[in-house]
């Protein structure tokens, strides 16, 4: 089982997303919107995995402009988060 001793501050939007942003119709608009309000939080957010390439990946539950809970998992691209010290969790 993997383990991991921090938490992600998240701090900057991608190039890539900023981009999307601008679009409704980009296939990345709701990542874009996702990853914004991660931005926007003062939360520090648990790793949810790591994947083969070495990706941080974080889960976020939100609750959409129709009042349903949604699950996403969001991969978080280096450079734009702070890995904050905290006690080693479990992964996935």
């Amino acid at each position: 089982m993997k383990t991991v001793s921090y938490l992600v501050q998240v701090h900057t939007l991608p190039k890539d997303l900023a981009e999307a942003a601008e679009n409704p119709n980009h296939d990345l608009y709701t990542t874009s919107k996702i990853y914004s309000k991660l931005i926007d939080t003062d939360h520090l957010w648990e790793v949810d995995s790591i994947d083969e390439n070495g990706q941080v990946w974080i889960a976020v539950n939100i609750i959409n402009t129709e009042g349903d809970a949604e699950f996403h998992t969001i991969k978080i691209d280096s450079g734009t988060y702070n890995k904050v010290d905290y006690d080693n969790y479990p992964i996935n």
